[in-house]
């Protein structure tokens, strides 16, 4: 089962990583369009940033699962594992804002302010580099 639960955590984990480098790649080529453009342009990020958050979800529940089902709790594990986990709420913190921030602009009939996103985009980098680092560091 402990298998299982790893393989969809690290397949989480490709997914999260992939949608973010999707995201960036496409916000940078969004710059350059015309409004047609990028509107199809932000479509397209708009859903791989859903499926993203969809995989930090899942991210969520096998990492919570796997802690339990292998080590017994939180109290098994070293230190370096509440580094990770501050990493992993400073990226769910980005998402989760980012989520919002982009329902409030559609549901006003306009896009988001793209350079929140990019500052959001940043924190959410620089937090799953962080938590993928302390990982390897504590399970490793």
């Amino acid at each position: 089962m402990e298998e299982t639960l790893l393989t969809i955590h690290f397949l989480s984990l490709a997914v999260g990583v992939g949608g973010g480098v999707a995201s960036a790649v496409a916000a940078a080529t969004a710059a350059g369009q015309e409004p047609p453009g990028k509107m199809a342009i932000g479509k397209v990020t708009s859903k791989v940033g859903d499926i993203g958050y969809a995989a930090l979800i899942l991210l969520w529940v096998t990492g919570l699962w796997l802690v339990f089902a292998e080590h017994g709790g939180f109290g098994a594990l070293p230190g370096t594992f509440t580094a990770k986990m501050v990493g992993v709420l400073g990226l769910t913190g980005a998402l989760t804002a980012m989520q919002v921030v982009k329902r409030k602009a559609m549901a006003a009939g306009g896009p988001p302010n793209p350079a929140t996103m990019k500052m959001l985009g940043q924190i959410a980098l620089a937090s799953s580099v962080f938590a993928v680092v302390m990982a390897v560091v504590t399970f490793a």
